[in-house]
């Protein structure tokens, strides 16, 4: 006969694992998508080239609402799209560290890791900045929808990251 017990003590019951909460999968989802849309408008961006920010040159004019005659609109709009390239280029490359940051960090989020939910608040809201300017600048419409779905989804990503379910559920993973 064994003196040694086949059940823990009371005290050193293992608990079932801490079922995942859907907050935090909300949270991881639309981090996941923000940093989507910020690729996607990034990779839109640096493929569009020359063409592109013609496009965008020409409807600033039309903004303006400025008639110089052809040859002159045609001279402002080549020297604005000149301008305009890089402008887009540097933009992109923001976007796309932005975006990748989003991406990484909101997988990472999947335990709900305290350093994780701090990176995705942090690029949540580097995303916000950026995003917004690019919704509110001259831009195609689908740079535009997508830089909306990213603004709005950085400010959903910050609120649903640090419910309370999502922090219970790291301490429950620490104990």
């Amino acid at each position: 006969m064994s003196t040694y017990p086949t059940t823990p003590a009371q005290g050193n019951r293992t608990g079932a694992a801490p079922v995942r909460p859907g907050t935090l999968k909300a949270a991881v989802l639309i981090a996941v998508v923000v940093g989507l849309a910020e690729v996607v408008n990034a990779v839109v961006m640096l493929t569009g080239g020359m063409d592109l920010a013609a496009k965008l040159a020409a409807k600033g004019l039309d903004i303006l609402n400025l008639d110089l005659g052809a040859d002159l609109n045609n001279q402002v709009i080549k020297e604005a799209a000149t301008q305009m390239q890089s402008t887009l280029q540097g933009r992109a490359f923001i976007l796309l560290v932005f975006g990748v940051g989003m991406l990484l960090f909101g997988l990472l989020m999947t335990k709900a890791a305290t350093w994780a939910r701090v990176l995705v608040t942090i690029f949540a809201a580097l995303t916000l900045g950026m995003s917004g300017f690019v919704l509110l600048d001259v831009n195609t419409t689908l740079m535009m929808v997508l830089g909306a779905v990213a603004t709005l989804g950085a400010i959903v990503s910050i609120v649903t990251t640090w419910l309370g379910p999502n922090g219970r559920y790291a301490k429950a993973l620490k104990a």
